[in-house]
């Protein structure tokens, strides 16, 4: 289960909601281990069964596709935002550009020029 927690970044003093604690039936748990990343924190028991872990692992993977797929969607909108742009190779000769690709040019890199260009044109 997800909570989302509305707190006040100044207070030192956080605590887990009881409900939360209740609902991992952590509540009666004298000992929890804490893993801490950059953006996020977990919490259990400092020795879980063989079934705890096993259900968290279950609740983990549940989490990375949930946010694999929150990355893919972010993805496929920015990327359709682009699609709206047209695209500078677009407006060069094909064979030129399949001549300078195959020469070594970075096709990022001549998009940029182009665009860079376009620029100092407005």
């Amino acid at each position: 289960m997800k909570f989302i927690l509305h707190r006040d970044p100044d207070s030192k003093s956080q605590k887990i909601p009881y409900a939360a604690l209740q609902i991992s039936a952590l509540a009666g748990a004298a000992e929890l281990a804490v893993e801490a990343g950059n953006g996020y924190i977990l919490v259990c028991r400092n020795e879980l069964t063989v079934r705890e872990a096993v259900s968290t692992i279950a609740h983990l993977n549940a989490v990375v596709d949930s946010l694999m797929e929150e990355l893919v969607s972010a993805s496929r909108e920015a990327a359709g935002e682009l699609e709206d742009d047209p695209d500078p190779l677009d407006e060069l000769d094909e064979e030129v550009l399949d001549d300078l690709l195959a020469y070594g040019a970075d096709s990022e890199g001549l998009r940029f020029l182009l665009e860079m260009e376009a620029l100092a044109d407005e």
